[in-house]
């Protein structure tokens, strides 16, 4: 398990693709009536497209996979439920090896990230059968999150249900547009429009503590209505493969804590020895903590030194030189990321590294000269 604090700001800004809210073509997936209620039915579009943020429901997260995002929903201490199109519609185990990340978010500045190992694909289309299931290498912890059921039946029109997702407010804005915050809509089950990127593999509840009965799978291109995979019809074989997969959660025996002149030192901090631009590339450099993994932000700043927007990356870094170990951005990876929040012209940036994905022991270094990113 990989503990870090989040914030929804930087979640909102996160520079990865979508792989949430597809839009195919009206002749993909399965029909709006085949999603369990009738097609004459009024469509809600007051929901997660321009939703708020919610932190219910603790089993439900987002993944990080390919470099892309999708909502999935805890099922087994350590399996998770989402879209088959968020794994590409395949079959991988990792034997061990991370694959991907489960964040699991309690509050604003508090999320639990969980490696995936393998995932299995439970179809191959978007619609009915868009489904697949996520192998954790570590069992959430029940104290962190209370895995969901799956429902036994579809809700019935007018129900009341809840939507989660972790997609964009606008489907307008382009396919890798999502907030990256977690948003609820509760409303009385009916057809719908609300999906966006990275809502895929979201789920709905029955109730506001019942079984998900399905998932978030895309949206038709040229009507927009909501398209779902059928977690309740395959609930069998979800429940087969998940209880084979499913693992004892062992409540660890407390610890006593060392005594004030045997307290362990405080974790390290990873200086920043160097930042600087050549206009093209940004580099940093930073001191090996000996930390497995490092989050390298590169953070855009306006004249008045407020934060903008972020682009990131977590990886172990690369080796410098002199034992030191860097990374390097595309300024103009971050040029887009600050035009889509209105920051075009000269733009400031600060180089961010949090040793052990772990934001209180972050370091901070301004960038050598600004970043020229045109009109």
């Amino acid at each position: 398990m990989i503990r870090r604090p989040t914030s929804t700001a930087l979640a909102a800004t996160l520079s990865l693709a979508a792989l949430a809210g597809c839009a195919p073509d009206d002749t993909q997936g399965s029909s709006p009536a085949s999603q369990g209620a009738d097609a004459n039915t009024s469509i809600s579009r007051q929901g997660l497209i321009d939703g708020f943020s919610s932190f219910d429901r603790p089993e439900v997260g987002y993944i990080q996979l390919d470099g892309g995002l999708c909502t999935a929903t805890l099922i087994r201490p350590n399996v998770a439920l989402t879209a088959a199109h968020c794994v590409d519609f395949r079959s991988i185990d990792g034997q061990g090896q991370p694959l991907g990340v489960f964040v699991l978010e309690l509050g604003e500045r508090e999320g639990y990230g969980f490696y995936i190992d393998a995932y299995l694909s439970l179809g191959d289309d978007l619609g009915a059968t868009d489904l697949a299931l996520l192998h954790l290498s570590d069992a959430v912890p029940p104290q962190l999150a209370t895995p969901a059921e799956v429902a036994d039946r579809s809700a019935t029109g007018g129900e009341d249900v809840e939507w989660y997702g972790y997609g964009c407010g606008r489907r307008d804005v382009g396919g890798d547009a999502w907030t990256g915050i977690k948003q609820k809509l509760a409303f009385p089950f009916q057809m719908s429009a609300n999906s966006c990127p990275g809502d895929s593999g979201g789920p709905t509840f029955i109730g506001d503590d019942g079984p998900v009965f399905r998932v978030t799978s895309g949206y038709y291109g040229g009507s927009g209505i909501d398209i779902f995979g059928d977690a309740a019809g395959a609930k069998a074989i979800i429940d087969e493969i998940a209880d084979e997969w499913a693992s004892v959660v062992e409540t660890p025996e407390p610890v006593e804590p060392p005594a004030e002149d045997e307290a362990e030192p405080a974790p390290a901090r990873a200086q920043i020895t160097d930042a600087v631009t050549d206009g093209r590339l940004v580099y940093m450099e930073w001191v090996d903590t000996g930390a497995t993994d490092y989050a390298q932000i590169l953070i855009a700043i306006d004249d008045d030194g407020n934060v903008i927007t972020y682009i990131y990356r977590i990886d172990g870094g690369e080796p410098a030189d002199d034992g030191a170990l860097y990374t390097y951005f595309q300024a103009q990876d971050l040029c887009a990321a600050a035009a889509e929040e209105g920051l075009t012209g000269t733009i400031r940036a600060v180089a961010q590294i949090w040793p052990d994905v772990d934001q209180s022991r972050a370091e901070s270094r301004l960038v050598d000269q600004a970043i020229d990113c045109g009109e």
